[in-house]
């Protein structure tokens, strides 16, 4: 009731579209008239309604009005049949179309599955805009809260990073399942599929979402605050659609402006920085690639929106339109004119309608140039091109011997099971000199179901690819298949091929007339009838297994600073480093005062300080902090490494500590309870990442980086828990302090009085020790900064029980907090190093061990 005159029957007409569309779609006579059939209804819609829903379904050319037997019908075009059998609305898949029509299809597809669902990728924290905003920067850093659009970019990132990064997992635990009952033993349990491995399933049942695999997909989408069921949803309306799309009668035109696959699976494979996901899949597009997304969308909406205006009012043109703003057509000397009936047979020289073909221009025409999705002389090329390299899956229909009569040798041809190459011992023997699998109408048995077919394809696909792992000094593998019609739809084929790392990378047409005397056979004696026959060729990623192989990028925002306590020989001051350094192309400076010293600087410095000691074999040194200025990113991490690369050597000891500080001003209150309630929580683990020195208890410790958990167990006289119960009841900074700083000195590993004094908006992590060693400083900043970042979009989870190992405690760690795995993989092993050597002095564990030494 509180909607304008103009919007009710705006959500009718939508409504309207829908409906007649799907009974302009039946083959029946009776119910393909929706202007009769609708008036019939028990609730009508409005004549008027259903007038104009007719009336845009024919002005986006989804169907037109012709003349049958002297009566006015109106007929779905070949267009109307590809939007109808689409799984979406009328306007959903218009905009698919307005996508495709310039070459973005894959990416119109998900923007379109992204607003029909709900929930969306990313997780919404109910109620809290600003962990909200926080959840969708994480995947695209420049999002607007405000702009649906916006989100919608975020929200498409974050489905490119579980494509992309959950997809590569879950092919991996697939191909294992495969090989491991496919070796003769069906007995096998995995963490994805249990004991799920029927021997009976020509895959094994790898294509199926167990319970075991629900869980572990629950558990990882947790970890990166993304939706389980939602991208779930997404794969599966694009998997529908791009099947649709591939169904021979409806396969449109612009279907050839399209790559056969997303980029986001290309035959190459990406390691997809969280922060950075469009230039990882994008490449030198990608930093342009979000702002194309959101212009998709609203030149997509506007278009949707102005649609029934989109010519202009023949009478408003004239100076007579007497419907003023009710007026269904455009007041605008700049609309497309109406086309005019007799088009170039017109003799009216003042007629105002249009005469150009340009003004209707054809849906279903695309407006880019066609990308060659085919191979340069068909499939006889590329079975000529690769003959010295292929394996033909002979099924007795003479293929092999029409080749040979076209003069082509093949490397092998074989009549075996097409599930069983991976663990055929002959086919083992030359795996080295096989980079091309064929097979031409494969089915599961002669009276096999779609379903028996599907999976036998998968089984197909992934014994190829596990056959085709075995050769290690190639990375070029393509598998080409030949299937009728509608069977590479209504099989799954590009799924099966996708799990099993696979990429569609071109198809044509397959005419069996030009090998000679091949006439494929279903039976011994049932020749096969072919119709609308393609050749698909796949192309097995490059490196599909390659695990991550660098820390992950820092967010464009993060700003931090370092100190790092040293001290050098007598001879060599201060002042000579700075020297030194300058002539490097390094910024620094030496404070002459204290209070200098302690002041904001661009540049870094070299500060004197006395509480450090010499080390007892050079009593007479310089001991000085070197302090960096505020680092922004991966170019601050680059700084570091800048200035201990050109740095002189120096002495450490005991005494000397390595301090991050990170710029918390973003934060509220709030955040930072979450991020001292992590840090508490799991301050056991980040001990055991230090040496013994730097641990809770230690001289060290006591004096100079105290445990924020067990002053605040002093202060507040509570247990664990009830510390965390006090930390969920603070609204201040004061608050906060009180427990965690309760002494008001700086002196605990995570310090906050900064903040409380307002000098700087910083959190301090204390307590590392000293290192020049560029490796631990970049992990322990990119450490502290990931724990504050990703702390608070966590609710407090259970605390551990007393019997957990300190083990379990750092793999939570990591698991749920830092979720990095290569810098989970540094720790690990500088956990290792520690556990024989307590100071973790030692570059390895076989030094550690006495058992090795150094490259460096």
């Amino acid at each position: 009731n509180h909607m304008e005159k103009f919007e009710r029957p705006q959500l009718e007409v939508a409504s309207c579209r829908d409906e007649a569309l799907s009974l302009l779609s039946s083959k029946n006579k009776v119910m393909s008239n929706p202007s009769t059939l609708l008036r019939k209804c028990l609730d009508p819609p409005p004549a008027d309604n259903v007038a104009d829903a007719l009336e845009y379904l024919v002005s986006i050319d989804v169907c037109r009005q012709v003349i049958v037997s002297r009566k006015r019908r109106i007929v779905l075009t070949e267009h109307g049949k590809l939007i109808s059998a689409l799984p979406f609305t009328v306007e959903e898949a218009e905009a698919i179309t307005y996508g495709a029509r310039r070459g973005m299809l894959h990416e119109a597809l998900v923007l379109v599955a992204i607003k029909t669902l709900t929930p969306k990728p990313v997780v919404n924290a109910f109620g809290s805009g600003d962990s909200n905003h926080l959840n969708l920067s994480r995947y695209f850093p420049q999002v607007d809260i405000k702009d649906p659009q916006s989100q919608a970019v975020a929200h498409f990132a974050a489905y490119l990073f579980w494509y992309v990064n959950w997809g590569n997992i879950r092919r991996t635990a697939m191909m294992e399942h495969f090989e491991n009952c496919s070796d003769g033993s069906n007995i096998f349990s995995s963490q994805f599929f249990g004991d799920d491995s029927d021997g009976n399933s020509y895959d094994f049942n790898v294509g199926s979402w167990t319970l075991e695999m629900d869980k572990v997909h629950s558990d990882w989408c947790r970890d990166h605050f993304i939706n389980p069921s939602s991208v779930k949803q997404i794969s599966q309306y694009v998997a529908i659609a791009m099947n649709t799309l591939y169904y021979p009668e409806l396969s449109p035109e612009w279907l050839k402006c399209q790559d056969l696959e997303p980029v986001w699976n290309s035959d190459k494979r990406f390691d997809v920085d969280m922060y950075d996901i469009f230039s990882s899949i994008y490449g030198m597009n990608g930093r342009e690639m979000p702002y194309t997304l959101v212009g998709l969308q609203q030149k997509a909406l506007s278009r949707r929106k102005i649609q029934d205006r989109r010519y202009a009012c023949i009478h408003f043109l004239n100076g007579s339109c007497s419907f003023g703003d009710d007026c269904r057509n455009a007041h605008s000397f700049d609309a497309a004119r109406p086309p005019c009936r007799f088009q170039d047979r017109c003799t009216n020289s003042s007629c105002l309608y249009s005469h150009s073909n340009d003004s209707d221009r054809n849906a279903a025409e695309p407006i880019v140039a066609p990308i060659c999705g085919k191979f340069n002389g068909g499939p006889l090329m590329w079975y000529r091109q690769h003959a010295s390299s292929l394996l033909l899956l002979d099924q007795g229909c003479g293929f092999q011997q029409s080749l040979e009569t076209l003069r082509i040798s093949l490397a092998m041809s074989l009549k075996l099971p097409a599930t069983t190459l991976h663990t055929n011992v002959y086919l083992q023997r030359y795996s080295r000199m096989i980079d091309r699998v064929a097979v031409n109408f494969p089915r599961a048995s002669s009276n096999a179901t779609a379903e028996d077919n599907e999976r036998f394809l998968r089984g197909f696909f992934m014994s190829v690819a596990a056959y085709f792992r075995s050769n290690v000094l190639n990375d070029d593998f393509e598998v080409g298949i030949a299937l009728r019609g509608k069977e590479f739809s209504r099989w799954n084929a590009l799924s099966s091929a996708q799990n099993a790392g696979f990429c569609l990378h071109w198809s044509e047409e397959f005419d069996c007339a030009i090998f000679p005397r091949y006439r494929p056979h279903q039976s011994d004696d049932d020749e096969m009838h072919i119709e609308d026959a393609q050749f698909y060729v796949f192309r097995l990623k490059r490196n599909v297994h390659k695990k991550q192989s660098k820390m992950i990028r820092l967010r464009d925002e993060a700003r931090f600073g370092v100190e790092l306590e040293m001290s050098t020989s007598a001879f060599l001051s201060p002042q000579m480093i700075a020297n030194e350094l300058k002539a490097s192309g390094i910024r620094i400076k030496v404070p002459k005062t204290w209070d200098e010293g302690k002041q904001s600087s661009s540049r870094w410095k070299i500060v004197t300080d006395s509480s450090l000691a010499c080390n007892l074999s050079v009593p007479n040194c310089n001991v000085f902090e070197l302090v960096s200025p505020i680092l922004r990113s991966e170019a601050g991490i680059s700084s570091i490494k800048h200035i201990l690369q050109h740095f002189p050597s120096v002495r450490l000891n005991k005494s000397m500590g390595f301090h991050v500080h990170i710029d918390v001003e973003k934060y509220s209150v709030g955040d930072l309870v979450k991020i001292f309630q992590q840090f508490l929580k799991y301050e056991d683990a980040i001990d055991s990442m230090m040496p013994r020195s730097r641990r809770t208890g230690s001289d060290e410790s006591n004096s100079y980086f105290m445990s924020n958990l067990e002053m605040a167990k002093q202060a507040l006289g509570r247990s664990k828990e009830g510390i965390m119960v006090s930390l969920s009841k603070c609204r201040s900074l004061r608050d906060l302090a009180h427990i965690v700083n309760p002494t008001g000195q700086r002196y605990y590993k995570l310090n906050m009085q900064n903040l409380i004094h307002k000098r700087q908006t910083t959190l301090e992590f204390r307590q590392h020790s000293s290192t020049a060693d560029f490796d631990k400083v970049s992990a322990w900043v990119r450490f502290c900064i990931r724990l504050c970042e990703n702390s608070v979009s966590l609710e407090q989870s259970p605390l551990f029980n007393k019997d957990t190992s300190v083990d379990t405690q750092f793999d939570e760690l990591f698991r749920n907090v830092i979720r990095d795995n290569v810098l989970y993989d540094f720790y690990r092993k500088r956990r290792q190093v520690l556990a024989v050597d307590d100071e973790g002095d030692a570059c390895c564990i076989d030094c550690a061990n006495g058992r090795g030494r150094c490259s460096k």
